[in-house]
């Protein structure tokens, strides 16, 4: 019986692209029904914290509801309409991917037309959250002088807190480089991660749009710009792809875009407990811009 539980663990790891912890949350779930956190935590061996995060991330995949109980118990949904959703969505993701890949190739042949000079121009086309997350923290943890951030994606807070992002904004450090972040994200999710109140060198604003932006400029010479995105909050999306490039007609359009968006962008609190007056109509998103139509 154990050995059929594993098996059907590291299926459901590599299948749903889950943690093995969140799989072993899901299966026992599965398999005994309606479970409390205590019951999970006993049952698996692992601190009711472990059990409490990987229900968080079920639930925002759909994987997992609650029941009204109190305390609060916890259900799987249903495995073959969990399988069902999970192609319906590769499938719009593979699709996504395919009417992009033209797009992308001409991108890239129209910014290496801007290469001028002996200076080597950068073009790396990067494939899942993961190969791009990880572009994304190198560059940050080796900026000098500035970082520019725009993403209205909801989930941004809660994937850089998984992937390491945050940790590498926030470290300590004598000569760090002065950050602004867009986020369309609540006061409340920013206090929590340490990004409120604003301190010296780094400042948070608020962009209310239902556009898909995702981009990252480093010190005014490279950018990691999305292409195609997947809407949720999963840490391995394979059908991710973002374009990591040092081209400086593209480095200076988005860093455009970016000023224009901050000044028209409504200012979180300097300190817990204000409220930021909201943009009158919150700043235009250009559709025809690189990497906008995701």
């Amino acid at each position: 019986m154990a050995l059929r539980l594993n098996d059907a663990v590291d299926h459901v790891r590599e299948t749903l692209n889950v943690s093995a912890g969140d799989a072993a949350v899901y299966v026992k779930l599965c398999v005994a029904g309606p479970w409390k956190v205590s019951d999970l935590a006993e049952a698996l061996e692992v601190h009711r914290n472990d059990v409490y995060r990987s229900l968080e991330r079920l639930g925002a995949r759909g994987l997992v509801e609650t029941t009204l109980e109190s305390p609060a118990r916890y259900t799987a949904a249903d495995p073959l309409k969990v399988l069902d959703l999970e192609i319906e969505a590769r499938l719009a993701a593979l699709e996504a991917l395919k009417s992009s890949r033209q797009r992308t190739t001409d991108l890239v042949k129209a910014l290496q037309c801007d290469a001028q000079g002996p200076q080597k121009t950068v073009y790396r086309i990067l494939q899942g959250r993961q190969e791009i997350s990880a572009a994304r923290r190198k560059l940050i943890a080796g900026a000098r002088h500035e970082v520019l951030a725009l993403t209205t994606s909801p989930h941004a807070i809660a994937i850089a807190e998984f992937d390491g992002t945050l940790d590498a904004i926030l470290a300590p450090g004598e000569e760090r480089p002065e950050m602004r972040f867009l986020l369309n994200v609540p006061e409340e999710t920013l206090l929590r991660a340490g990004l409120l109140p604003a301190r010296p060198g780094l400042e948070v604003r608020h962009l209310p749009t239902d556009r898909a932006v995702h981009f990252l400029i480093v010190d005014g010479k490279e950018i990691v710009l999305s292409v195609v995105e997947d809407p949720s909050r999963s840490l391995y999306a394979p059908d991710d792809v973002a374009l990591h490039t040092s081209a400086p007609g593209l480095l200076e359009a988005e860093r455009v875009f970016f000023e224009q968006c901050w000044a028209n962008a409504a200012r979180y609190p300097g300190a817990p407990g204000e409220r930021p007056a909201p943009a009158p109509d919150g700043p235009r998103v250009r559709t025809a811009d690189a990497g906008r139509a995701l």
